[in-house]
């Protein structure tokens, strides 16, 4: 478990997760979908200026995700040997992805990681799981774990093939894929409920939490092809599961999120679960899987 010093919930983390949010919605989501629409004029110019934000804001989750990750190790370097020899792991690896070129040696390096971000993953999760806590948030922990370790051995596999030109084909690794998707979806409601039963939600947060669904189930009954693309590149979604159960799922995650953060009891938990947002179920960077990592770190932690 945890010692009593805590990584300060301040300007770090809170800067992370904001950064995160507006990378996803910038440079993840606008970007991407500004490529297939006209623009001209104001129009043009103010795309523009989006872009040169969102990749602003991925270059600070870039470095901020490592000092977080950095200020985890720190705490917990006396209390727990093995979770600091598996963030620690994670650190120098990420570190070695950011400045190594490209290449054979780049993608094993990427491949490694993955794998360090799977045993530090456990290792943080597992002595919280066993703890006496609510069967829900010990299945939510559960379900967000299950989820970054399906998505990182699918990126494990991936870079491996990339090093070694194809001779390496790991098994299961489409279906490790799916796995994360289901994962996520279960951690969604298992987060709602503990954070329902840590605090009770009030107007506001039942409001927001309706908007955001009724939001995403419009896009899916009207769009479902173009918003399914969107989902795919913000968050790794596939849609292989029915549409209501989406909208179903980011309502629930919506909910804990706005009710952890407006309760301010456990400050830890809403941030973890913007980080959650931020990383998307399957990562699309070695930053956003440090993201998905310091969320496990943060739901882990008991305060």
């Amino acid at each position: 478990m945890l010692t009593s010093r805590r990584v300060p919930v301040g300007p770090i983390l809170i800067t992370l997760a904001v950064a995160g949010l507006l990378e996803l919605v910038l440079l993840r989501i606008l970007y991407r979908v500004g490529l297939f629409i006209p623009r001209d004029g104001p129009l043009l110019d103010g795309y523009r200026l989006a872009t040169a934000l969102g990749s602003l804001a991925f270059d600070v989750v870039s470095v901020l995700a490592l000092v977080a990750l950095a200020g985890l190790v720190a705490e917990r370097w006396r209390a727990s040997p093995l979770q600091t020899g598996g963030m620690s792991a994670v650190l120098t690896l990420a570190l070695a992805v950011a400045f190594a070129p490209s290449g054979p040696a780049a993608d094993m390096t990427r491949a490694l990681l993955a794998v360090a971000i799977i045993a530090a993953s456990l290792a943080l999760a597992a002595p919280a799981v066993r703890a006496g806590r609510p069967a829900a948030e010990r299945l939510g922990l559960g379900c967000v774990t299950a989820t970054v370790i399906a998505a990182q051995y699918a990126a494990a596999a991936s870079g491996s093939a990339a090093a070694l030109d194809g001779a390496f084909d790991a098994p299961l690794a489409v279906e490790a894929l799916r796995l994360a998707e289901l994962a996520a979806t279960v951690a969604a409601f298992a987060l709602a409920a503990a954070a329902l039963l840590a605090a009770r939600p009030d107007r506001p947060a039942v409001a927001i939490t309706v908007a955001a669904a009724g939001t995403v189930a419009v896009l899916l009954a009207a769009q479902p092809y173009l918003f399914g693309i969107v989902l795919l590149w913000a968050a790794g979604l596939t849609l292989a599961l029915p549409a209501p159960v989406y909208a179903a799922a980011f309502a629930a995650l919506v909910l804990a999120l706005v009710t952890e953060l407006r309760a301010a009891a456990r400050p830890r938990r809403g941030l973890a679960l913007l980080l959650l947002l931020a990383a998307g179920v399957v990562p699309q960077s070695s930053a956003h899987s440090v993201l998905a990592l310091l969320a496990v770190a943060l739901l882990a932690d008991d305060r």
